[in-house]
């Protein structure tokens, strides 16, 4: 083991925050990043914005955004990171920060990992600012935050080893996501053929009476390896269940309404706990997996409510006019529905556990516990 570096993250780069205004979104031009962006590590463009030439010199003047810069969310999706790829033109969204490595130090993909390692995870945490509003950390304070770090030639070997993970994790992600677009395409070629308008009342059952919220305190207090929801995805990990089935999730507040106008959705499955900001149904004469693909399509913005805070009730979500395949077709389809997403399931479960296998290797090779050699021989095993 060659010395290590034991240092703070102010001394391992710069740290720059985006501005705190949204311009005016475009068609095209530089890609304007969000929160919304920040994806599992990887950087999603398909959930940015785009912004004029002249609005984009405005909200760089300060930091424009360059390849293998860290950045991550400081306000509610806290934990959220992904490294800047190369050739994009792009600026800082709300929320978001970057911390630009100095690579005489740290290796950027290095940073990446640790930064998404339930270890960090956890620093993350106790540094939380849980508020009236948001939860949130301070960036003025992140700079004297500690990091101990192996050499930089150990950072870039763990680096290549983990990497081969999560190729095979974006591989497997990219699939999913194909196959949810074909079979999303299918729905609408269903709906082609013969329609019936119904209620999401008619068609489907409300678990809400089942949540149970949580604070923060209280999840510390009781952490574990079942996902906690919420209206936009998930916010911690506990030692209980309330659900443990194929569930539709859609956002009751906060984050209720994508840019096209549809409701945020969550399709889940497994043991799980659910918060009062969203929405729990399963399908009721429909399959849950027809459910999630009708609701998903339907603009919902009529039924939004709250000036301050966005909302859709479950009295106004009832109310949601839906679009379904006529009986004749919607056998065949609800086949096909379910099959395409026990699919994406199974990819899912894999990349779990290729994710958790990759955290439970970077704290044994940090230390040095564990040599890269052998953490070569069983990566090659699991991909």
């Amino acid at each position: 083991m060659n010395d290590r570096l034991a240092t703070t993250w102010g001394e391992i780069g710069e740290l720059f925050d985006g501005p705190h205004a949204t311009p005016k979104r475009m068609s095209d031009g530089p890609y304007f990043l969000n929160i919304s962006s920040l994806n599992a590590g990887r950087l999603d463009l398909s959930q940015s914005d785009h912004v004029s030439e002249e609005d984009f010199a405005k909200w760089t003047r300060r930091v424009t955004p360059q390849p293998l810069d860290l950045l991550f969310s400081y306000e509610t999706r806290l934990g959220e990171a992904a490294l800047m790829p190369d050739e994009l033109k792009a600026c800082l969204g709300r929320r978001m920060a970057l911390l630009r490595p100095n690579r005489q130090i740290v290796d950027p993909r290095f940073l990446l990992y640790f930064y998404l390692s339930p270890a960090f995870q956890r620093t993350l945490q106790k540094h939380t600012i849980h508020g009236a509003t948001v939860p949130r950390i301070l960036l003025s304070t992140m700079g004297s935050w500690p990091i101990e770090l192996p050499s930089l030639g150990e950072q870039q070997a763990i680096a290549e080893v983990l990497g081969a993970l999560d190729d095979k994790i974006a591989a497997n992600t990219k699939f999913s996501e194909t196959l949810l677009e074909l079979t999303g395409a299918r729905y609408e070629e269903s709906l082609g053929a013969s329609t019936i308008a119904c209620t999401l009342d008619d068609v489907s059952t409300f678990h809400n009476r089942r949540r149970v919220p949580l604070s923060a305190q209280e999840r510390d207090l009781r952490i574990g390896n079942i996902p906690y929801y919420g209206a936009t995805g998930v916010f911690g990990f506990v030692d209980e269940f309330l659900f443990d089935e194929i569930l539709l999730l859609v956002g009751e507040d906060g984050s209720v309404v994508n840019d096209d106008g549809s409701p945020v959705t969550q399709y889940i499955w497994g043991p799980s706990w659910v918060n009062n900001h969203a929405h729990v149904l399963t399908g009721k004469s429909i399959t849950t997996e027809l459910l999630y693909f009708a609701v998903r399509r339907t603009n919902v913005t009529s039924l939004v409510t709250g000036a301050v805070q966005p909302k859709i009730s479950m009295g106004n979500l009832k109310r949601l006019e839906l679009q379904i395949p006529g009986e004749d077709r919607r056998n065949q389809l609800e086949g096909e529905l379910s099959n395409s997403m026990a699919l994406c399931r199974s990819l899912s479960s894999e990349n779990r556990t290729l994710a958790a296998t990759r955290d439970a290797l970077l704290p044994q090779l940090t230390s040095g516990k564990l040599r890269v050699k052998d953490a070569e021989a069983l990566v090659a095993s699991a991909v």
